[in-house]
C-alpha cells in the first residue's frame, strides 16, 4: 500500500474512532475510567505499527500482532460499554482485517468480528429468548457485511492501483534502458563511421603525400643536375595531387554510396601503375578473376593494398613489391612482400592496426611478418559469401 492511500484510509479509522470514543465516554452510565484505560491502549497500538515493524523487521507481521492485540482491547471495551457505540469500533477492526489480510482470512476475520459481538450483545442484554434478538441479529448482519463489501472494494482498488504503479514502474525502468541502449548503439555507430573515414582519409591522403614526397624529394636531387627531369618530377608531383585529391572525392562518394568507384581488377591495376610512376619502385603482381565481388571485400583489399604499398616505401625503404590476390575454396588470398628494411620486432601503427580491425569484421584473418634486413609480409584471408559487415544487413 502506498504511503498516500494509507494515510487517507488512517485518517477515516481516527475520525470514526474519536467519534465513538467521545460517545462512549459522554454517555451515562458507561465505567469512563477503565474505557479511557481502554481506548488509550487501543489508540496507543495503532500509533505503534509502524514502529512495532521496524522492531519486528516484518510490517506483516507487525500488522498481525497489532489486529489481535486490538481485537481483545475492542472485545473488552464492547464489554464494559452500554451506549452500543462499541460497535463502530468492530467496524473499524472488520474493515482493517478485511484491507491488511487477504480475502480468505480477511472473510473468516469478519465472521469471527460479528459472532463476537452478537454473543457480547447477547450476554449484556442478559440472556433472551434467541427468537426475540432474530431482528437485530440480522440488522447486525447487513452493517458488518456492508462494512465487509466496502472494504473488500476498497482493497481491490488499492490492489489495482499498485499493480498499474509497479507496472508503470517497469515500462519507466525498460524504457530507460531501451534509451540507454538506444544511446550506446548511436555512439558505437557514431564511433564506426568516425573510424570509417579517419581510415579512408589516411589511405588515401598516405598513399598520394608519400608518393608525392618520393617525386619531390627525386625533383630536389635532379634540380641541379638535370633541371628538365626535375620539372618532369615536378609535374608528376603535381598531377599525383591532383589524383589524390579525386580520390578524396570518390571515397567520399563511396562513404555516402557505399559502392566503389571501379571494378576490382581496375581499381588494382590503377594503383599498381600510379605508385610505380610516382615512386620508382617496381610490382610484380597476379591476379585471380574475382567476378562480382562483395564492395565490402573489394574496398579491404584495396585499402590493404594501398597501405602496404604505402608503409613499404615511407617505413621500409623498400623498392620492390610482390603481390598475390587469389581464390581458392571460397576464401580470398592477399599476400604482398618487399625488400624492405624490416624488423624483428613490428608494432602495429594506426594504419596497419586500421586493416586488421577491417579484415577481422569480415571474420577474416590478418597477419604480419617482418625480419630485420628481409623485408615484410602480409598476409590476408577473407572468406567469399559471409562478407557482409557485423552490424550491417
Amino acid at each position: 500500500m502506498d504511503k498516500k492511500t494509507e494515510k487517507i484510509l488512517n485518517i477515516i479509522l481516527w475520525i470514526f474512532l474519536i467519534w465513538a470514543s467521545i460517545y462512549m465516554l459522554t454517555y451515562k452510565g458507561n465505567n469512563i475510567v477503565m474505557l479511557v484505560l481502554l481506548i488509550g491502549l487501543l489508540g496507543f497500538s495503532l500509533t505503534t505499527l509502524d514502529k512495532l515493524g521496524e522492531i519486528l523487521k516484518s510490517k506483516d507481521n507487525a500488522f498481525k500482532i497489532n489486529i489481535f492485540l486490538e481485537s481483545a482491547l475492542i472485545y473488552w471495551i464492547a464489554r464494559i460499554d452500554v451506549s452500543g457505540a462499541s460497535e463502530i469500533l468492530f467496524f473499524i477492526l472488520t474493515g482493517r482485517a478485511v484491507i491488511g489480510f487477504s480475502v480468505k482470512y480477511g472473510f473468516i476475520f469478519t465472521l469471527i468480528n460479528f459472532l463476537s459481538f452478537i454473543i457480547i450483545d447477547y450476554i449484556k442484554m442478559g440472556y433472551p429468548i434467541i427468537s426475540s434478538i432474530v431482528p437485530k441479529v440480522f440488522n447486525y448482519l447487513l452493517n458488518f457485511g456492508f462494512v465487509f463489501g466496502f472494504s473488500f472494494v476498497a482493497k481491490f482498488e488499492i490492489l489495482q492501483r499498485e499493480k498499474l504503479d509497479k507496472t508503470k514502474k517497469e515500462l519507466e525502468k525498460a524504457y530507460e534502458k531501451l534509451q540507454e541502449s538506444y544511446d550506446t548503439k548511436e555512439q558505437l555507430l557514431v564511433e564506426r563511421e568516425r573510424n570509417k573515414i579517419a581510415g579512408e582519409i589516411h589511405d588515401t591522403v598516405g598513399h598520394t603525400l608519400t608518393t608525392v614526397i618520393v617525386e619531390l624529394e627525386a625533383a630536389k636531387r635532379l634540380m641541379k643536375k638535370d633541371m628538365e627531369l626535375s620539372q618532369e618530377k615536378l609535374e608528376l608531383a603535381q598531377e599525383q595531387v591532383r589524383k589524390g585529391l579525386n580520390d578524396i572525392r570518390k571515397s567520399v562518394r563511396a562513404l555516402k554510396s557505399g559502392d566503389e568507384i571501379l571494378e576490382f581488377e581496375t581499381g588494382v591495376v590503377s594503383l599498381i601503375k600510379e605508385t610505380e610512376k610516382h615512386s620508382g619502385v617496381r610490382i610484380d603482381y597476379s591476379l585471380d578473376d574475382f567476378n562480382n565481388l562483395d564492395q565490402n571485400v573489394h574496398k579491404v583489399l584495396l585499402r590493404a593494398l594501398q597501405e602496404g604499398l604505402t608503409n613499404g616505401i615511407r617505413h621500409g625503404q623498400s623498392s620492390e613489391f610482390k603481390l598475390s590476390i587469389t581464390k581458392r575454396d571460397n576464401t580470398a588470398i592477399f599476400t604482398l612482400e618487399d625488400n624492405g628494411l624490416g624488423a624483428d620486432s613490428l608494432e602495429l601503427g594506426f594504419g596497419l592496426s586500421n586493416m586488421k580491425h577491417r579484415v577481422e569484421q569480415l571474420k577474416g584473418s590478418f597477419k604480419v611478418n617482418s625480419t630485420k634486413n628481409q623485408g615484410c609480409k602480409i598476409n590476408i584471408e577473407i572468406p567469399l559469401g559471409k562478407e557482409k559487415i557485423d552490424g550491417q544487413d
